[in-house]
C-alpha cells in the first residue's frame, strides 16, 4: 500500500527484519493468526496477503523474546483464539490450572499449562494440581438429573457441546491423556457419550477413555460415528449444520450410536531396516508432563516394564498370580496399599500347567477367573506359545484391549524370545523389550516378565539377572525374590526392590508359601516389611562362611543378652574377645533383632546404650510373647507398640512377667557364697529399683534385670555385705552369725 496510507496497529517487525507483524484483519488476506495474534507479512517479494510490500527503515523494537518461564498475566491470554484459556477448577470452584491454545506462524498450533501463583499470575505448568475434568461442576449437575455425559476429544469440542446445552467434558492433554481418576469422577452417570476425531489418535482415544469407564462400573458406554473425512472431527461435523439442527443431529446420532467394543489394535510397529516415510519434530514445551500411575506403588508401574528375578523354587510364579488374583478382585496391594481397580490379565505361562498348577493356584490365592486369561497361537491348528515378535505381539495386545487387562505377565521372559534374538546380546534384547515397552504405553497395563538368576556370585545384584545386562536396563522397576537369610527353617523369602527409575525404593516385604487345610496348591502369605536389601540378600547367599559367622554372632547375642539388656560397650568388650568382628556383629543384631535403647536423662553425660533381647525378655529371642517388639522398629505404628522392657497387651503395655526358670535369682534364693550387697550406686534405670552386686554381676533387685559385670576389684567383705543385707530383711543360712 502507499507509504501513508496505512491504519496503525500494534505491531513489530521480526528480529531478522524479514517480516512485518501486522494486528489488521482487513490487511491479512491468506495470512494465518500467529502466537503473538498478528499477521506475519513478508517484506521481500510477494507476500501471502496478495500484496508486495516495498519495507520502510525499522522503527520499531523487536519483538521481545518470549521466555516459557515467565509469569504470564490474564492480558496475555487474549491472544488465545476462543474457547481458551480454558479453566480446569475443583469442587469449590477455584481454579486448579488452565489450559492455553496457541498460533504459530506456519499454521500450526501448541498448547500450554499454567497455574495460579496466587497474585493474580501464571506460573508455567500444572504443578502438584491434581488432575480433574473440564467444567466438572457440570458434569456433577447432569449425573444428578440422570442425563448423559458427553466426553469429548479436548476442550473445543466439549465447549461446542456445552453451548449446545449438553453436559460435556473433557480430560487436559488431549488424545491419549486420560486416567483412571478421570473415569472415576464418571462412575455414577447412566450413560456416557465419547466423541473422537476420525484418525488413528482419536481412534485410540476411544478405546482408551471406553475401557477406563467400563473399568469405573459403566455399562452403557456409546460411540457415535462420525460422517466426516479422515483427520476431521465433532467440530468439523457441527460446522456443517444450524444451531437448532445440530441439537437434534447430535441427539439423534447419540441414540443410533452402538454400545463400545474393544478395537484392534494399531499395526505393529516398524521394524529395522523398512523405509521411513517421513518424521515429525516434537517440543518439548508442548508435552503436558502426566504422573506416574501405578498397579504396585512404588514397585510396579502401570504402561512400562517390569523385571522379577529369582531362583528356580522360590516361588516368582506363586507371587505374580498372587498379584493376578489381586487384580481380578480390586484387592489392596500385599503392603496394604490401594491398587487399580478390578480389571483383567493375561498370564503367558511357558513352564506351568494350566489346568494342573495355575488355575487351583489362582483359585487358592481368591482370584476372580472370568478376568484371567491366557493366549496361545495358532498356526496351521498347531497351538503354539506367543513370541515377542510384531505379529505376535499384536495378537497379544488385541486381548489386551479387549479383556481391559491391567497386567501382562511373561514367565519365564527367555521362553518367548524368539530364536533369532540372543538373551546375552545387549541390541537383540532392547530390541525386543522395546516391543513390550510400546504394548504397555499403547494399553496402559503393567508388563511384568520373570527371570531366573545367573549363576554368577558376588558383583552388584543387577548383574544376577539372566541375560543381557540391557533386560533390566530397559525396565523400569525391577524386583527380587529371594530366600530370608535370616529364617533357620528356609520357609521365609524375601520380595525386594531391585531397580526403580520412578520412585525411591520401596521397603523390602517378607512373605511364604502356605497351603490352607486339605489344599493342595499354595498360596503367598506376607509377613510384613523388612529392612534387608538386593545387594544384601544376594551378598547373604553366594558366601557360606559369612553365613556361619553371622549364625554364630547371632548366637553370642542372645547368651550374653540372655539375662537382660547389657551395655553396648560390654557387648563390644565381649564380642572381640570372641573374635567377631564389628560388622558381623551388627548383621547378627539385624538377625536376631537385638534392640538398643539410650538410658539416661536427656543433656546428662551419664546416658549410655544398652542392648537387650525383644523387649528385653530372656532367654532366646524367639522365646518373646508375640508383639512384644520395640517402637523403633521400622513400620511399627508408634501407637500399638509397647515401650522399651514391657509387652503390649490387650488393653495396653504391661511389666513382663519372668519365665518359670529365670536365670536371674531373686535376693531370698542367694546362697552364703553368692551373698550381694545393695549397690551405693543409682537405682536402676528401668524401674528405678535398688541394684545388688553380686558373684554373677550388678543386677537389679526390682525387675531381675543385668546390669553389667562384676567390678574388678570390690572393698566389700563378705561379713559386711551380710550386714547390709540383714539391714534390707535378707536372712542368712544358719542366722545371722554366718
Amino acid at each position: 500500500m502507499p507509504r501513508g496510507s496505512g491504519t496503525r496497529c500494534h505491531g513489530f517487525l521480526s528480529e531478522d527484519g524479514r517480516f512485518a507483524h501486522c494486528s489488521r484483519d482487513e490487511h491479512a488476506g491468506g495470512l494465518p493468526l500467529d502466537d503473538a495474534q498478528t499477521y506475519a507479512h513478508l517484506l521481500s517479494g510477494p507476500c501471502r496477503c496478495g500484496e508486495t510490500h516495498v519495507p520502510a527503515p525499522a522503527v520499531n523494537s523487536p519483538a521481545p523474546a518470549r521466555r516459557r518461564d515467565r509469569v504470564l498475566q490474564d492480558a496475555d491470554f487474549q491472544r488465545c483464539p476462543s474457547p481458551y484459556p480454558c479453566d480446569y477448577r475443583d469442587d469449590n470452584g477455584d481454579v486448579l490450572y488452565r489450559v492455553a491454545r496457541w498460533q504459530r506462524e506456519d499454521g500450526s498450533k501448541s498448547y500450554s499449562v499454567h497455574r495460579p501463583d496466587g497474585r493474580g499470575g501464571w506460573l508455567p505448568g500444572r504443578g502438584d494440581a491434581r488432575r480433574v475434568l473440564y467444567h466438572a461442576k457440570v458434569v456433577r449437575e447432569g449425573i444428578a438429573r440422570g442425563e448423559a455425559i458427553h466426553v469429548a476429544e479436548g476442550e473445543r469440542k466439549a465447549f461446542l457441546l456445552l453451548e449446545r446445552r449438553f453436559h460435556a467434558t473433557c480430560n487436559d492433554g488431549g488424545a491419549g491423556k486420560c486416567t483412571a481418576a478421570h473415569a472415576e469422577a464418571l462412575r455414577e452417570a447412566k450413560r456416557v457419550v465419547v466423541w473422537g476425531d476420525n484418525d488413528e489418535p482419536g481412534r485410540r482415544h476411544v478405546d482408551q477413555v471406553c475401557r477406563l469407564l467400563r473399568e469405573a462400573g459403566i455399562e452403557d458406554v456409546r460411540v457415535p460415528v462420525l460422517d466426516v473425512a479422515e483427520g476431521r472431527g465433532l467440530d468439523d461435523w457441527l460446522a456443517g449444520q444450524d444451531w437448532e439442527q445440530s441439537i437434534e443431529a447430535v441427539r439423534a446420532l447419540v441414540e443410533a450410536a452402538p454400545q463400545w467394543q474393544p478395537t484392534a489394535p494399531p499395526a505393529p510397529s516398524r521394524e529395522v531396516g523398512e523405509r521411513v516415510a517421513g518424521s515429525e519434530r516434537v517440543h518439548v514445551s508442548d508435552v503436558v508432563p502426566l504422573p506416574v500411575e501405578w498397579l504396585w506403588q512404588g514397585r510396579v508401574p502401570l504402561g512400562m516394564l517390569t523385571t522379577l528375578d529369582g531362583d528356580p523354587g522360590l516361588g516368582k510364579s506363586t507371587v505374580t498370580l498372587d498379584l493376578a488374583a489381586r487384580l481380578s478382585r480390586g484387592n489392596v496391594m500385599p503392603d496394604g496399599t490401594p491398587g487399580p481397580a478390578a480389571a483383567g490379565v493375561v498370564l503367558l505361562s511357558a513352564e506351568d500347567d494350566l489346568a494342573r498348577v495355575i488355575r487351583p493356584r489362582l483359585e487358592a490365592a481368591g482370584a476372580d477367573l472370568r478376568r484371567i486369561v491366557t493366549v496361545a497361537m495358532l498356526d496351521g491348528g498347531e497351538r503354539r506359545d506367543p513370541l515377542i515378535a510384531a505379529e505376535d505381539l499384536a495378537e497379544v495386545e488385541r486381548h489386551v484391549l479387549e479383556t481391559g487387562a491391567r497386567l501382562v505377565v511373561w514367565d519365564p521372559l527367555m521362553a518367548y524370545l524368539p530364536l533369532e534374538v540372543n538373551s546375552h546380546r545387549d541390541q537383540d534384547v532392547r530390541l525386543a523389550l522395546r516391543r513390550l515397552s510400546v504394548m504397555g504405553e499403547r494399553t496402559g497395563a503393567a508388563v511384568l516378565v520373570v527371570r531366573h538368576l545367573n549363576k554368577g556370585s558376588g558383583g552388584p545384584a543387577l548383574y544376577r539377572g539372566g541375560g543381557s545386562i540391557g533386560i533390566i536396563g530397559a525396565a523400569r522397576s525391577g524386583l527380587l525374590l529371594t530366600a530370608d537369610p535370616d529364617d533357620a527353617a528356609g520357609e521365609v523369602r524375601v520380595l525386594a526392590p531391585l531397580k526403580s527409575n520412578l520412585s525411591a525404593l520401596a521397603p523390602a516385604l517378607r512373605l511364604r508359601l502356605v497351603v490352607d487345610g486339605a489344599a493342595s496348591h499354595p498360596r503367598v502369605q506376607w509377613e510384613g516389611a523388612c529392612d534387608h536389601t538386593a545387594e544384601r540378600l544376594l551378598s547373604a547367599a553366594s558366601n557360606p562362611e559369612e553365613r556361619l559367622a553371622r549364625d554364630e554372632a547371632a548366637e553370642f547375642l542372645r547368651r550374653i543378652l540372655a539375662d537382660g539388656p547389657v551395655l553396648v560397650r560390654e557387648v563390644e568388650r565381649e564380642a572381640r574377645a570372641e573374635g567377631i568382628s564389628e560388622r558381623t556383629l551388627n548383621r547378627a543384631r539385624k538377625q536376631v533383632g537385638v534392640q538398643a535403647e539410650k538410658v539416661g536423662q536427656p543433656g546428662d553425660n551419664k546416658q549410655e546404650w544398652w542392648l537387650s533381647l525383644p523387649c528385653g525378655w530372656p532367654g532366646d529371642a524367639h522365646d518373646a510373647p508375640k508383639g512384644a517388639t520395640r517402637g523403633a522398629m521400622k513400620g511399627a505404628n508408634p501407637g500399638s507398640v509397647a515401650p522399651f522392657g514391657q509387652v503390649a497387651g490387650a488393653s495396653g503395655c504391661v511389666e513382663p512377667t519372668p519365665p518359670k526358670a529365670a536365670t536371674t535369682p531373686g535376693v531370698g534364693s542367694l546362697r552364703e557364697s553368692e551373698v550381694a550387697v545393695f549397690s551405693d550406686e543409682a537405682p536402676c534405670p528401668f524401674c528405678g529399683g535398688r541394684v545388688l552386686t553380686w558373684s554373677h554381676g550388678r543386677v537389679c533387685s526390682g525387675c531381675h534385670r543385668r546390669l553389667g559385670a562384676v567390678p574388678e576389684k570390690s572393698d566389700v567383705k563378705a561379713k559386711d555385705r551380710v550386714a547390709l543385707l540383714t539391714r534390707y530383711g535378707w536372712e542368712p543360712p544358719g542366722g545371722s552369725d554366718a
